[in-house]
């Protein structure tokens, strides 16, 4: 179930314990994604570290494009895909924990994009 962020200047504050208690993990990333221009699209997922949050967006991407080619058994795509998917996202940022301040440190898309890169990199290899 999708959680609720309020971002306050210089903080994010989570309604969610677990989500508090995975946070003193590092690298514990939480995804902040809105989806089109209302802001009832916003939503959250966590991961247990960046690799799995480039890896969720990845499978948000492909949750989509399996919604709208559902009778394509095998659908493909390439990284230029991912990054058109991502620029197009109304608002995109990772809230990466950081063991060493005590606090998440927010990443933009570009940062995301790499990320991404670097996963499927890391896959193919």
């Amino acid at each position: 179930m999708p959680g609720h962020c309020y971002h306050l200047p210089g903080m994010v504050l989570v309604r969610s314990l677990s989500i508090l208690a995975a946070a003193m993990v590092a690298g514990h990333a939480i995804l902040l994604i809105q989806y089109g221009r209302d802001e009832s699209s916003r939503t959250f997922l966590d991961f247990a570290s960046v690799a799995l949050a480039a890896d969720g967006i990845c499978a948000v991407y492909e949750k989509g494009l399996k919604a709208l080619n559902p009778n394509v058994r095998h659908i493909t795509y390439d990284i230029a895909d991912i990054y058109h998917y991502v620029d197009q996202l109304a608002d995109l940022a990772c809230l990466v924990y950081d063991a060493a301040r005590k606090a998440y440190v927010q990443r933009d898309k570009d940062w995301i994009k790499r990320r991404i890169y670097e996963r499927l990199h890391e896959q193919a290899s």
